[in-house]
């Protein structure tokens, strides 16, 4: 190959990586406002539907509301994609400040849910005040109503992924519940519980303390 040929290769060369070092400049300048965009349109969207939502709360994805949208939630938080919030008529779903309620996790209130602050909840998280009635066989199960009772959790409290949370929980303040756990009984303040059904595990102490 002939120098000018060398030259036009180089040349030609030097043309593709520019132009593959400009789409990446684009993409780290246009991705966070593309995405920055999306977070107000969903955070939009969350605002529109619930009865009240803190100034500082924040949607990452697509949130949705069944039933009354009978929800409250604290001046600050996050929610991640495909979260579902269900009320029924006389239901209520209430969460305090600085929450986290991560994607594809349900809440569903035929009485009420109610949760403190800084709340960490993992992925695929159910919570449920309500089961079917099922008790009388001559009738289908659908026909049977439900039986419900209200669920109270603490604040500073983590749910694992995949906790399933019963009608009538009691969970305390600083309590840690385990992953694909099962939690049908009340969890005392600080203590760590994990399992299906759930047992206590351990419990959190201070760092320092004897």
């Amino acid at each position: 190959m002939d120098h000018a040929g060398a030259r036009g290769k180089g040349l030609r060369y030097a043309v593709r990586r520019g132009g593959v070092g400009a789409l990446a400049v684009a993409g780290r300048i246009t991705g966070p406002l593309w995405r920055t965009g999306h977070r107000w349109v969903w955070s939009a969207r969350v605002r529109a539907h619930a009865r009240r939502v803190g100034p500082c709360v924040y949607a990452y994805g697509p949130v949705y509301f069944l039933g009354t949208a009978n929800v409250v939630l604290g001046d600050c938080g996050n929610l991640y994609d495909n979260v579902l919030f269900e009320t029924e008529i006389d239901g209520s779903i209430v969460i305090g400040n600085n929450f986290t309620v991560n994607r594809g996790s349900l809440l569903s209130a035929h009485a009420r849910i109610s949760i403190g602050d800084n709340l960490l909840m993992g992925e695929y998280v159910s919570v449920r005040d309500s089961d079917h009635v099922c008790l009388d066989a001559s009738r289908p199960i659908r026909e049977q109503g439900f039986d419900s009772r209200p669920i109270q959790i603490g604040s500073d409290v983590w749910i694992g992924r995949g906790a399933v949370i019963l009608k009538g929980v009691t969970i305390g303040d600083g309590a840690v519940i385990g992953a694909n756990s099962v939690v049908n009984r009340e969890i005392p303040a600080m203590e760590v519980w994990a399992g299906a059904p759930a047992r206590r595990i351990g419990r959190r102490t201070a760092v320092g303390s004897a």
